[in-house]
């Protein structure tokens, strides 16, 4: 099942319209009404929600040098997100289906060094518009766009 959703986010994201949002050195393309929202500003990490138009959060993210360990015992799959190295896990629970990405983007002297993003709880059609969230996701090395945290803008 987890596989199948992946392929198919893969296989439409462009299916619903999307606007662009630039957080701390990425950059994602979120459904249209949707926003992308900076919880906790702080100097060395961000912590951002993918909200949807009613409020709920479908994809959390953190940007910074020293992610805890997102797989909870679980064996990650090195895969790509947004063409950088990646180890992911995906799953389903009784209240619905679940993801944990940590995502390299830069080396250890530069910050962001990664970008754990995750879901969870999603009934399958939430989950596949994340999975599209989520291959969406592309490094911008050039910060000079960056927004303050209190309020990651449209593109």
């Amino acid at each position: 099942m987890l596989v199948a959703l992946s392929l198919l986010a893969a296989q439409q994201v462009t299916a619903v319209p999307t606007e662009e949002r630039v957080g701390w050195h990425f950059k994602v393309r979120v459904p249209s009404g949707a926003d992308l929202v900076c919880q906790s500003p702080v100097s060395d990490f961000h912590l951002y929600q993918v909200k949807i138009a009613d409020g709920r959060t479908l994809v959390g993210m953190y940007a910074g040098n020293f992610p805890q360990d997102p797989f909870e015992n679980r064996k990650p799959r090195s895969e790509r997100i947004g063409g950088r190295p990646a180890k992911a896990v995906r799953w389903s629970e009784s209240d619905g289906e679940y993801l944990a990405a940590l995502i390299e983007l830069q080396t250890a002297d530069k910050s962001p060094q990664y970008l754990h993003v995750w879901y969870g709880g999603l009934s399958n059609a939430d989950a596949v518009v994340a999975e599209r969230i989520v291959a969406s996701l592309q490094y911008v090395a050039d910060d000079s766009d960056q927004v303050a945290c209190e309020s990651a803008r449209p593109k």
